[in-house]
């Protein structure tokens, strides 16, 4: 006998309590939204329908994906971020809410310097949430984005022409060089001390580690940033902004200030009160 959609979901939702998913009414709902292909407001009206069997094996297998702790958002295959839904795989890391203060600071100092068409670079771009999102807030911005892995650059090629965004990627290794000049550098990287990642959630191990890890106190990646950044800064009004473990915050300002000497150099708190976003411009 079929079951009811609402029954269902308390069903799933259930299993999904028990394995320790706190979000778990909002994720059976999804999953029975994706198997579905049903809208938010589509499911709510369906409660009281009969799924069948065939619907009903579906939805139990991805259910147990999410028990073994795969990401729902690679499980559904997108992640929100600043207002737009962008597809990702486990070949790149899914966008965090924090992120979101990157793309608000640069729209901030854009508008705040009125700088006109904005050369934009976007290192470790993975999925292009930040390219993206600047290339859309910022119409008249010209936007490039790197980052080492050729898998994520093809994820990151699909949210482009998804979005209609038109940006310049290149496989490059930021340790190594940064080519080009821009106005604004921009960067999440990976800045998460080695030893500390295997203490974190289950669903974290399941992301790439390459835009995880970021060494043994975190730095291995930024501190090569910064200074690979410092030798294509531009002589007019120059900006960086970098998202950064608040435990590295010291060190970092420390390095910055080793090679942007004549910078302001400062730190914005996230909205968990954390130091996150390294900025450094240069007037």
């Amino acid at each position: 006998m079929n079951t009811s959609v609402s029954n269902f979901s308390r069903e799933i939702g259930a299993q999904l309590k028990f394995a320790g998913i706190d979000d778990y009414p909002i994720e059976s709902r999804q999953l029975i939204s994706y198997c579905m292909d049903w809208t938010q407001t589509q499911y709510l009206s369906s409660l009281n329908l009969p799924i069948d069997d065939g619907k009903r094996k579906r939805i139990e297998a991805l259910v147990k994906r999410r028990i073994s702790r795969e990401p729902i958002q690679y499980i559904l295959g997108s992640a929100s971020f600043y207002g737009r839904t962008f597809s990702v795989n486990p070949n790149v890391l899914i966008p965090r809410p924090e992120t979101e203060l990157l793309v608000e600071q640069i729209i901030k100092f854009v508008k705040e310097t009125n700088l006109k068409e904005p050369k934009i670079l976007d290192i470790c771009t993975g999925s292009g949430i930040i390219a993206i999102s600047l290339a859309k807030e910022l119409p008249s911005s010209n936007v490039t984005a790197t980052d080492i892995s050729e898998e994520a650059i093809e994820v990151a090629k699909l949210n482009a022409l998804r979005h209609q965004a038109d940006i310049n990627f290149i496989r490059e290794n930021c340790t190594e060089s940064i080519s080009g000049y821009y106005d604004i550098f921009v960067s999440n990287p990976p800045y998460i001390e080695t030893s500390a990642i295997d203490s974190l959630q289950p669903e974290i191990h399941l992301e790439p580690r390459i835009a995880l890890d970021g060494g043994i106190d975190g730095t291995d990646i930024l501190v090569p940033i910064i200074k690979n950044i410092s030798n294509a800064f531009h002589k007019k009004r120059t900006a960086i902004f970098l998202e950064i473990d608040p435990a590295v915050s010291e060190k970092v300002v420390e390095v910055s200030r080793l090679y942007f000497p004549k910078s302001f150099i400062d730190v914005i708190n996230d909205f968990t009160g954390l130091k996150r976003i390294l900025t450094i411009q240069q007037n």
